[in-house]
Protein backbone atom coordinates (compact mmCIF):
# COMPACT_ATOMS: atom_id res chain seq x y z
CA UNK A 1 0.00 0.00 0.00
CA UNK A 2 1.18 3.48 -1.09
CA UNK A 3 -0.50 6.46 0.26
CA UNK A 4 0.04 10.37 0.94
CA UNK A 5 -1.63 12.25 3.14
CA UNK A 6 -2.20 16.06 4.60
CA UNK A 7 -3.19 15.67 8.48
CA UNK A 8 -3.32 17.98 11.35
CA UNK A 9 -3.86 20.90 10.36
CA UNK A 10 -6.65 23.14 11.39
CA UNK A 11 -9.21 22.85 8.09
CA UNK A 12 -8.72 21.16 5.08
CA UNK A 13 -7.34 17.14 4.85
CA UNK A 14 -7.08 14.75 2.64
CA UNK A 15 -5.36 11.67 1.45
CA UNK A 16 -4.18 9.29 -2.09
CA UNK A 17 -3.78 6.06 -1.75
CA UNK A 18 -3.09 2.71 -4.18
CA UNK A 19 -2.49 -0.77 -2.74
CA UNK A 20 -2.84 -4.25 -4.03
CA UNK A 21 -2.86 -7.62 -2.74
CA UNK A 22 -1.46 -10.50 -5.11
CA UNK A 23 -3.83 -13.44 -6.23
CA UNK A 24 -2.11 -16.04 -4.42
CA UNK A 25 -1.43 -14.03 -1.20
CA UNK A 26 -2.96 -16.26 1.49
CA UNK A 27 -2.41 -15.55 5.13
CA UNK A 28 -5.32 -17.49 6.37
CA UNK A 29 -3.23 -19.58 8.23
CA UNK A 30 -1.81 -17.00 10.74
CA UNK A 31 -4.88 -14.60 10.86
CA UNK A 32 -7.82 -13.24 8.57
CA UNK A 33 -7.65 -11.70 4.88
CA UNK A 34 -10.71 -11.07 3.68
CA UNK A 35 -10.07 -11.39 -0.36
CA UNK A 36 -6.93 -11.69 -2.52
CA UNK A 37 -6.64 -10.54 -6.21
CA UNK A 38 -7.56 -6.68 -6.24
CA UNK A 39 -5.86 -3.64 -6.73
CA UNK A 40 -7.42 0.18 -6.28
CA UNK A 41 -7.21 3.71 -5.56
CA UNK A 42 -9.19 5.74 -2.32
CA UNK A 43 -8.89 9.35 -2.58
CA UNK A 44 -10.40 11.64 -0.02
CA UNK A 45 -11.32 15.22 0.85
CA UNK A 46 -12.14 16.67 4.46
CA UNK A 47 -12.76 19.63 5.59
CA UNK A 48 -12.76 19.57 9.74
CA UNK A 49 -13.26 22.75 12.40
CA UNK A 50 -12.20 21.99 15.80
CA UNK A 51 -13.41 25.33 16.82
CA UNK A 52 -16.11 24.59 19.87
CA UNK A 53 -19.50 26.54 20.33
CA UNK A 54 -22.40 26.76 22.15
CA UNK A 55 -24.23 24.12 19.73
CA UNK A 56 -21.09 21.91 18.57
CA UNK A 57 -17.26 20.87 19.66
CA UNK A 58 -16.31 19.71 16.55
CA UNK A 59 -17.66 18.98 13.06
CA UNK A 60 -16.56 17.49 9.79
CA UNK A 61 -17.74 17.01 6.12
CA UNK A 62 -15.24 14.59 4.16
CA UNK A 63 -16.06 12.85 0.54
CA UNK A 64 -14.46 9.49 -0.80
CA UNK A 65 -14.32 7.52 -3.83
CA UNK A 66 -13.02 4.32 -4.42
CA UNK A 67 -11.97 2.36 -7.40
CA UNK A 68 -10.86 -1.26 -6.99
CA UNK A 69 -10.39 -4.04 -10.21
CA UNK A 70 -9.33 -7.54 -9.76
CA UNK A 71 -6.24 -8.86 -11.46
CA UNK A 72 -8.61 -10.15 -14.63
CA UNK A 73 -9.32 -6.07 -15.20
CA UNK A 74 -12.83 -6.45 -13.72
CA UNK A 75 -14.22 -3.41 -12.14
CA UNK A 76 -15.73 -4.53 -8.93
CA UNK A 77 -15.83 -1.53 -7.40
CA UNK A 78 -16.51 1.94 -8.37
CA UNK A 79 -18.32 4.23 -5.08
CA UNK A 80 -18.69 7.27 -3.91
CA UNK A 81 -20.22 8.58 -0.68
CA UNK A 82 -20.11 11.68 1.76
CA UNK A 83 -19.74 11.68 5.22
CA UNK A 84 -21.05 14.14 7.41
CA UNK A 85 -20.06 14.02 11.24
CA UNK A 86 -20.57 16.08 14.19
CA UNK A 87 -19.79 16.04 18.25
CA UNK A 88 -22.30 17.91 20.68
CA UNK A 89 -21.19 20.18 23.62
CA UNK A 90 -22.82 17.02 25.76
CA UNK A 91 -20.20 14.84 24.01
CA UNK A 92 -22.60 13.15 21.75
CA UNK A 93 -21.46 11.77 18.88
CA UNK A 94 -23.59 11.95 15.41
CA UNK A 95 -22.69 10.26 11.72
CA UNK A 96 -24.53 10.45 8.70
CA UNK A 97 -23.28 8.98 5.39
CA UNK A 98 -24.64 8.47 1.96
CA UNK A 99 -22.94 6.49 -0.49
CA UNK A 100 -23.43 5.51 -3.66
CA UNK A 101 -21.58 2.38 -5.98
CA UNK A 102 -21.74 1.87 -9.55
CA UNK A 103 -19.05 -1.15 -9.39
CA UNK A 104 -19.78 -3.52 -12.45
CA UNK A 105 -18.85 -6.90 -11.64
CA UNK A 106 -18.72 -9.54 -8.60
CA UNK A 107 -16.54 -11.96 -9.06
CA UNK A 108 -17.22 -14.34 -6.60
CA UNK A 109 -21.11 -14.64 -6.08
CA UNK A 110 -21.42 -16.91 -9.10
CA UNK A 111 -19.18 -19.43 -6.22
CA UNK A 112 -16.59 -19.79 -8.49
CA UNK A 113 -18.39 -19.64 -11.62
CA UNK A 114 -17.21 -16.31 -13.94
CA UNK A 115 -17.98 -12.90 -13.31
CA UNK A 116 -21.93 -11.61 -12.11
CA UNK A 117 -22.77 -8.15 -13.52
CA UNK A 118 -24.06 -6.73 -10.12
CA UNK A 119 -26.71 -4.00 -9.89
CA UNK A 120 -25.25 -0.98 -8.28
CA UNK A 121 -26.49 0.08 -4.59
CA UNK A 122 -27.22 3.36 -3.16
CA UNK A 123 -27.69 3.73 1.12
CA UNK A 124 -27.85 6.05 3.49
CA UNK A 125 -26.74 5.44 7.33
CA UNK A 126 -27.16 7.50 11.07
CA UNK A 127 -25.06 6.38 13.56
CA UNK A 128 -26.03 7.95 17.08
CA UNK A 129 -23.28 7.62 20.12
CA UNK A 130 -23.54 9.05 23.78
CA UNK A 131 -20.27 10.28 25.55
CA UNK A 132 -18.30 7.61 25.77
CA UNK A 133 -16.90 8.84 29.11
CA UNK A 134 -20.27 7.66 30.78
CA UNK A 135 -20.51 4.42 32.98
CA UNK A 136 -23.19 3.58 30.37
CA UNK A 137 -22.64 4.41 27.04
CA UNK A 138 -25.27 4.07 23.98
CA UNK A 139 -25.51 3.81 20.83
CA UNK A 140 -27.95 3.41 17.83
CA UNK A 141 -27.13 2.73 13.98
CA UNK A 142 -29.58 2.27 10.94
CA UNK A 143 -29.26 1.65 7.32
CA UNK A 144 -31.16 1.98 4.68
CA UNK A 145 -30.68 0.99 0.72
CA UNK A 146 -31.72 -0.09 -2.24
CA UNK A 147 -30.18 -1.93 -5.96
CA UNK A 148 -30.91 -1.20 -9.57
CA UNK A 149 -32.92 -4.03 -9.59
CA UNK A 150 -35.36 -3.31 -6.68
CA UNK A 151 -33.62 -4.78 -4.14
CA UNK A 152 -34.08 -3.24 -0.72
CA UNK A 153 -32.82 -3.84 3.36
CA UNK A 154 -32.51 -2.37 6.56
CA UNK A 155 -30.55 -2.79 9.22
CA UNK A 156 -30.93 -1.40 12.78
CA UNK A 157 -28.10 -1.78 15.78
CA UNK A 158 -28.50 -1.12 19.10
CA UNK A 159 -25.24 -1.30 21.27
CA UNK A 160 -25.17 -0.84 24.97
CA UNK A 161 -21.47 -0.96 27.13
CA UNK A 162 -21.86 -0.73 31.00
CA UNK A 163 -18.20 0.40 33.12
CA UNK A 164 -19.56 -1.18 36.82
CA UNK A 165 -15.94 -0.66 37.99
CA UNK A 166 -12.91 0.10 36.93
CA UNK A 167 -11.85 -3.15 36.41
CA UNK A 168 -14.95 -4.27 34.84
CA UNK A 169 -16.22 -3.97 31.17
CA UNK A 170 -19.78 -5.38 29.58
CA UNK A 171 -21.23 -5.02 26.19
CA UNK A 172 -24.30 -5.99 24.79
CA UNK A 173 -25.41 -5.73 21.11
CA UNK A 174 -28.92 -6.30 19.53
CA UNK A 175 -29.14 -6.47 15.83
CA UNK A 176 -31.28 -6.94 13.07
CA UNK A 177 -31.38 -6.93 9.20
CA UNK A 178 -34.15 -7.48 6.49
CA UNK A 179 -33.09 -8.13 2.58
CA UNK A 180 -35.83 -7.86 0.31
CA UNK A 181 -35.92 -8.67 -3.33
CA UNK A 182 -31.92 -9.08 -3.65
CA UNK A 183 -31.01 -10.68 -6.66
CA UNK A 184 -28.53 -13.24 -5.64
CA UNK A 185 -26.63 -16.76 -5.99
CA UNK A 186 -29.22 -19.70 -5.40
CA UNK A 187 -27.00 -22.59 -6.85
CA UNK A 188 -25.23 -23.86 -9.13
CA UNK A 189 -26.16 -26.67 -11.43
CA UNK A 190 -26.14 -28.73 -14.93
CA UNK A 191 -29.16 -27.43 -17.11
CA UNK A 192 -32.03 -29.98 -17.42
CA UNK A 193 -32.10 -29.20 -20.91
CA UNK A 194 -28.38 -30.06 -21.63
CA UNK A 195 -26.20 -33.58 -21.28
CA UNK A 196 -24.28 -34.96 -19.08
CA UNK A 197 -21.30 -33.33 -20.27
CA UNK A 198 -22.71 -29.62 -19.89
CA UNK A 199 -20.72 -27.24 -18.01
CA UNK A 200 -22.01 -26.17 -14.88
CA UNK A 201 -24.59 -22.82 -14.67
CA UNK A 202 -25.52 -20.76 -11.65
CA UNK A 203 -29.06 -20.21 -10.89
CA UNK A 204 -30.04 -16.56 -9.10
CA UNK A 205 -33.41 -15.57 -7.79
CA UNK A 206 -34.67 -13.06 -6.04
CA UNK A 207 -34.10 -13.77 -2.01
CA UNK A 208 -35.54 -11.96 1.29
CA UNK A 209 -33.94 -12.75 4.47
CA UNK A 210 -34.44 -11.97 7.63
CA UNK A 211 -31.63 -12.00 10.63
CA UNK A 212 -31.60 -11.38 14.55
CA UNK A 213 -28.41 -11.35 16.37
CA UNK A 214 -27.70 -10.81 19.90
CA UNK A 215 -24.14 -10.70 21.11
CA UNK A 216 -22.98 -10.09 24.82
CA UNK A 217 -19.38 -9.01 25.69
CA UNK A 218 -17.47 -9.09 29.09
CA UNK A 219 -14.12 -8.57 30.62
CA UNK A 220 -13.13 -8.54 34.00
CA UNK A 221 -9.43 -7.39 34.90
CA UNK A 222 -8.35 -9.71 38.32
CA UNK A 223 -4.48 -8.14 37.95
CA UNK A 224 -2.44 -6.29 35.11
CA UNK A 225 -1.09 -9.89 34.52
CA UNK A 226 -4.40 -12.06 35.08
CA UNK A 227 -8.33 -11.85 32.94
CA UNK A 228 -11.33 -13.27 31.63
CA UNK A 229 -12.95 -12.32 28.60
CA UNK A 230 -16.05 -14.28 27.81
CA UNK A 231 -18.15 -13.34 24.78
CA UNK A 232 -21.93 -14.90 23.43
CA UNK A 233 -23.93 -14.99 20.33
CA UNK A 234 -27.17 -16.19 19.77
CA UNK A 235 -27.93 -15.73 15.87
CA UNK A 236 -31.14 -16.08 13.81
CA UNK A 237 -31.35 -16.52 9.98
CA UNK A 238 -34.16 -17.17 7.73
CA UNK A 239 -34.78 -16.91 3.84
CA UNK A 240 -36.66 -17.55 0.64
CA UNK A 241 -36.01 -17.56 -3.22
CA UNK A 242 -38.30 -16.85 -5.87
CA UNK A 243 -38.17 -16.05 -9.52
CA UNK A 244 -35.61 -18.36 -10.15
CA UNK A 245 -33.04 -17.54 -12.95
CA UNK A 246 -30.26 -19.34 -15.01
CA UNK A 247 -27.38 -17.32 -16.06
CA UNK A 248 -25.86 -17.82 -19.76
CA UNK A 249 -23.83 -14.53 -18.99
CA UNK A 250 -22.68 -11.93 -16.62
CA UNK A 251 -25.73 -9.97 -17.75
CA UNK A 252 -28.23 -12.62 -19.39
CA UNK A 253 -30.40 -14.54 -17.47
CA UNK A 254 -33.59 -16.61 -17.87
CA UNK A 255 -36.55 -18.43 -16.21
CA UNK A 256 -34.63 -21.84 -14.86
CA UNK A 257 -37.44 -24.05 -13.47
CA UNK A 258 -35.63 -25.16 -10.05
CA UNK A 259 -36.89 -28.36 -8.23
CA UNK A 260 -34.97 -27.96 -4.89
CA UNK A 261 -35.64 -25.01 -3.47
CA UNK A 262 -32.61 -23.73 -1.24
CA UNK A 263 -35.15 -22.28 1.39
CA UNK A 264 -33.08 -22.14 4.97
CA UNK A 265 -34.51 -21.20 8.92
CA UNK A 266 -31.06 -21.25 10.72
CA UNK A 267 -30.10 -21.04 14.80
CA UNK A 268 -26.47 -20.36 16.15
CA UNK A 269 -24.82 -20.14 19.11
CA UNK A 270 -21.43 -19.41 19.96
CA UNK A 271 -19.45 -18.90 22.98
CA UNK A 272 -15.82 -18.66 24.28
CA UNK A 273 -14.68 -18.13 27.43
CA UNK A 274 -10.63 -16.84 27.76
CA UNK A 275 -8.79 -17.05 30.71
CA UNK A 276 -5.22 -14.94 30.19
CA UNK A 277 -2.16 -15.22 32.09
CA UNK A 278 0.82 -13.31 31.53
CA UNK A 279 3.02 -15.61 34.37
CA UNK A 280 6.27 -13.83 33.20
CA UNK A 281 6.81 -10.69 31.36
CA UNK A 282 6.18 -11.35 27.69
CA UNK A 283 5.47 -14.97 28.35
CA UNK A 284 1.42 -15.57 27.86
CA UNK A 285 -0.80 -18.51 28.58
CA UNK A 286 -4.06 -18.85 27.33
CA UNK A 287 -7.24 -21.26 28.93
CA UNK A 288 -9.87 -21.33 26.57
CA UNK A 289 -12.99 -22.45 26.52
CA UNK A 290 -14.97 -22.86 22.95
CA UNK A 291 -18.61 -24.10 22.47
CA UNK A 292 -20.40 -23.60 18.91
CA UNK A 293 -23.96 -25.15 18.22
CA UNK A 294 -26.13 -25.13 15.01
CA UNK A 295 -29.37 -26.19 13.52
CA UNK A 296 -32.04 -25.31 11.49
CA UNK A 297 -36.09 -25.97 11.80
CA UNK A 298 -38.90 -25.16 9.70
CA UNK A 299 -39.40 -22.58 6.86
CA UNK A 300 -39.07 -19.10 6.35
CA UNK A 301 -42.53 -18.48 7.22
CA UNK A 302 -42.07 -20.49 10.81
Amino acid sequence: KFNFSKDGVPHWRGSLSFDFTAKKYNVNDIGFFRRPNDYGWVGQILYRDDEVTSIKRLWSLSSMVHLRRNFDGAEILNSINLDGQITLPNWWFIDCIAALDRGKYDDRETRGNGLYRKPGTQSVSLDVKSDKRELAVGEVVMIWGADQRMGRFLSMKGNLELKPASNVTLQFDLERSLRKNEFAWADNVVPVWSSSLASTSSVFANRTTDNWSFTSRGSYVFTTDLTVQVYFQLFFAKGKYDNYQIMLAPDRFIPYPMYSRPDFNELSFNSNVVVRWEYLPGSTMYLVWSQARLGGRGTYES
